[in-house]
């Protein structure tokens, strides 16, 4: 089918064009995700320090000091909040939110007053028991009445873009339906189905051509071939396969929605890495496993103070070596190559040059210290990694991280497979898995297995651990 049977009401179709002048205006979901998880903590943790202090005070004001019973009611408001986030990590991607919000306000109401009961019974106290019955019931419904509030505010905030990501269903039937109507009772997923859109014209009819969920969100189906151009026409950020898709076919999926900056996900009957659950059925997205909200927020955060620090404290060396580099070879200190980075965009990479400046900067590194390219200062810096260090200005200005997949030259990237370009789908580093391995003597690209591990393992503490190994690996002599 060369062209498209669209059945979009006037109303949608302008709904469109405003989602294409704003979008790249709003909180993208990813950080919207993590600032929703850091105020909802921060607001349960109030909430439930003043439900707990509050009612000391109003029903036993001679029992405690008032110093000890706010100290009693922080402590209560920190389990509490510990408690929800526990519980909402354990059914972060459910669909069932309202359903288990309560559940998990009830629970952690539960072990809060069991917890306030013990503390009691150490103490020694049988006056607070009336206070404590008091907060049994006022603290689970003070809790529900604060998500209530807090869910009006998450939707205000979706209904103006922020945190959204429009999602594109492909495959008109039942499953297709059960998706949208799901993603639709669950707001604080941040995922708007937009569309529904399948190839096949009489699934389409048999489905109708236009599907209305709630007053002020349409769901059009539309009949077209797919194309990047149609997912771009519906502002999409996330494609969710609803049928079988054999697996030539796939590989032509994928290509389309890298071609657009879409996301991919598909249903499984299978436990998924990540994904949400749809009535027991999951829709499990490909690509990287995404770790904890707060780790790129704390990397970053820590690659800029240390690279920093780093730069002020080892500028005497950086001098000492460039004036080295300069008394015993021709050419400049430093040696710049346009190198590959996040998400295939490319930026200047800085090293201490260490070949002749007559070799091509683009020719395959060497695999042996004795390369006729390499100075004899050159030697000595490759094996210590010093050669590495300028990287540190890269991790400074957000270009690289201290830790992640090496940055490729730009002819390698081209000759990159699928698999090999999910390298690219988190920031280059100056040290990482594969630096650490025996393999590092080999070419990147011919042992994926490293940075694909690093992908779906990376936690700061990961991050800590190749760091400390990589200063006693450049301390022993490297390579």
């Amino acid at each position: 089918m060369m062209t498209s049977e669209s059945f979009l009401s006037k109303s949608f179709s302008e709904e469109i064009h405003v989602a294409q002048r704003r979008q790249r205006h709003f909180l993208s979901r990813r950080l919207f995700l993590n600032l929703l998880a850091l105020c909802e903590v921060a607001v349960e943790f109030a909430t439930c320090t003043a439900v707990v202090a509050l009612t000391g005070i109003l029903y036993e004001p001679a029992t405690y000091p008032m110093m000890t019973l706010l100290k009693v009611a922080t402590i209560a408001g920190a389990c509490a909040a510990v408690l929800l986030q526990r519980n909402r990590g354990e059914r972060r991607w459910s669909c069932n939110d309202a359903v288990q919000e309560t559940a998990a306000v009830l629970s952690a109401s539960s072990q809060v007053t069991v917890i306030l009961l013990f503390a009691l019974v150490l103490m020694g106290s049988s006056a607070a028991m009336k206070g404590l019955v008091i907060t049994v019931v006022t603290l689970p419904l003070v809790l529900m009445l604060q998500k209530q509030m807090f869910q009006r505010v998450i939707q205000k905030l979706h209904s103006r873009g922020h945190g959204v990501d429009r999602v594109v269903i492909y495959g008109a039937g039942e499953t297709a339906r059960r998706i949208a109507s799901k993603l639709l009772g669950a707001p604080r997923l941040g995922l708007v189905p937009v569309a529904i859109v399948d190839e096949d014209a009489q699934a389409i009819g048999a489905y109708g051509l236009e599907m209305s969920y709630r007053e002020d969100t349409t769901v059009a189906v539309q009949c077209a071939s797919f194309t990047p151009e149609l997912l771009q026409q519906f502002c999409c950020n996330m494609l969710i396969l609803a049928k079988n898709i054999p697996v030539k076919q796939m590989e032509w999926f994928r290509t389309i929605t890298t071609q657009a900056g879409v996301r991919i996900a598909h249903c499984t009957k299978d436990d998924a890495s990540q994904g949400l659950v749809v009535d027991g059925l999951w829709v499990a997205y490909e690509g990287t496993t995404e770790p904890a909200w707060y780790y790129a927020s704390c990397k970053r955060i820590i690659d800029f103070c240390v690279s920093s620090a780093l730069l002020l404290v080892l500028s005497p060396v950086f001098l000492l070596i460039s004036l080295i580099i300069r008394l015993t070879s021709v050419g400049p200190a430093l040696f710049v190559q346009q190198r590959v980075g996040h998400n295939g965009v490319p930026f200047k990479m800085y090293k201490f040059r260490s070949m002749s400046s007559y070799a091509s900067p683009y020719e395959r590194s060497p695999s042996t210290s004795q390369d006729p390219r390499i100075t004899p200062i050159g030697r000595f810096l490759r094996s210590t990694s010093l050669d590495e260090l300028p990287q540190l200005l890269n991790v400074f200005l957000g270009q690289m991280s201290l830790v992640g997949p090496r940055p490729e030259m730009p002819f390698i990237v081209r000759q990159y497979d699928e698999q090999q370009r999910r390298r690219l789908e988190v920031m280059p580093g100056i040290t990482g898995l594969w630096q650490l391995s025996r393999d590092r003597a080999y070419p990147i690209h011919e042992n994926i297995h490293h940075d694909l591990s690093y992908l779906k393992h990376r936690t700061l503490s990961l991050d800590l651990a190749i760091l400390m190994h990589t200063v006693f690996f450049a301390m022993r002599g490297g390579v």
